[in-house]
């Protein structure tokens, strides 16, 4: 007689686990790609060139004074979308622990700031330097200890209050910038 199917439950997969497994990949994509902005035409106008500035201790390459986008249409439209998307980061980071999400997070927050106004370029900074440093704070607790620690560790959190208060600068930026441009 042929044994039956495993389940869930004979596995010792619990209902919150399997929801976990499902809504992990889930945020991270909608955070990763279904709502970032589209990545912004380069430069325009004389004198801009598409390489990347070679000071690498600026936050942003300094564009025109809409960064990457030709004009404030194309910077206020992708500065909102960037909003969005940044807005759900205290929500969605945390569910995963894994570091190469936490990594491609922050990489995309980088293409955002490099992207960005430079008006805005240092909420930027400081909103990629929370992912980093969740970041960094999860691979140092996923990496083998050589003694074993006999006092219980903090896990890694995200500092989701500097990623709102970098965010409430940039939707001033929004506000002043965008909101009476007709």
């Amino acid at each position: 007689m042929p044994e039956p199917a495993p389940t869930r439950e004979s596995l010792g997969v619990s209902r919150a686990r399997l929801r976990g497994w499902v809504v992990v990949p889930a945020v991270l994509c909608t955070v990763l790609a279904g709502c970032t902005s589209p990545t912004p035409p380069g430069p325009e106008g004389p004198g801009a060139s598409g390489s990347p500035s070679p000071d690498s201790t600026s936050p942003a390459p300094v564009h025109a004074p809409w960064g990457a986008y030709v004009d404030q249409e194309g910077a206020c439209a992708g500065v909102a979308g960037d909003v969005v998307t940044l807005s759900l980061l205290p929500s969605s980071l945390p569910v995963s622990r894994r570091v190469s999400d936490v990594q491609q997070v922050e990489n995309e927050v980088e293409a955002m700031l490099e992207a960005a106004p430079p008006a805005v370029a240092s909420p930027y900074a400081r909103i990629q330097l929370a992912v980093d440093s969740y970041g960094e704070d999860l691979a140092v607790d996923a990496s083998p200890m050589a003694t074993p620690v006999p006092t219980p560790v903090e896990e890694p959190r995200f500092h989701d209050l500097a990623v709102q208060e970098a965010l409430e600068q940039i939707r001033m930026w929004l506000s002043d910038t965008c909101q009476n441009r007709r």
